[in-house]
């Protein structure tokens, strides 16, 4: 089954920066050939990759290159940044290219949305109607309960890379999902 990735670079970095209370470096805080494989184990042949963000969150060169050498795509979404903080059109490209997807691109069996935000449940529905597997990746206390009540959600905890001084508190808290 040929699958299309779109992660929301900003909903991971923030999900993962509430657990490890730290920077977080796109490349190297999650495996994400690690995922691409899990998905493979489980018959999903990832033909698209993409990771969304605003250039505030991922401005790093040599992450991006980092990135792209994994097979990731970079792209940027159009931002402004304030004493109020980031404002970006992320969420909305990343809908807009899954629409893209859906329609132009029909070889894609599957879509996996990496994001725990409630905004991409009209992409996941239409993806669904249209005939096509839908999955989420996200961190699981950070993922809006109506994906988890409709979707198959993969924890993106066991991807990522998580500092020793880490405690097992949070392992004991958080319920597994698997597909």
């Amino acid at each position: 089954m040929k699958a299309a990735v779109l992660i929301d670079g900003e909903n991971v970095v923030m999900a993962l920066q509430n657990i490890l209370a730290r920077r977080v470096l796109l490349d190297k805080d999650l495996d994400w050939e690690g995922l691409f494989e899990y998905l493979k184990a489980h018959g999903y042949d990832v033909i698209i990759a993409r990771i969304y963000a605003n250039p505030f969150v991922l401005s790093n060169p040599h992450v991006i290159n980092n990135l792209e050498k994994m097979g990731i795509r970079v792209v940027l979404s159009e931002s402004t940044k304030n004493e109020n903080g980031v404002k970006s059109t992320t969420d909305a490209t990343m809908i807009v290219e899954g629409m893209e997807i859906l329609y132009e691109r029909p070889t894609v069996d599957a879509i996996v949305i990496v994001s725990g935000d409630r905004d991409f449940i009209p992409l996941a529905d239409k993806a669904k109607e249209l005939g096509k597997e839908v999955l989420f990746a996200a961190f699981l206390d950070s993922t809006a309960n109506i994906i988890q009540k409709r979707y198959e959600v993969i924890d993106l905890l066991g991807f990522s890379i998580l500092d020793e001084s880490f405690g097992d508190n949070y392992f004991n808290s958080v319920k597994q999902v698997t597909i």
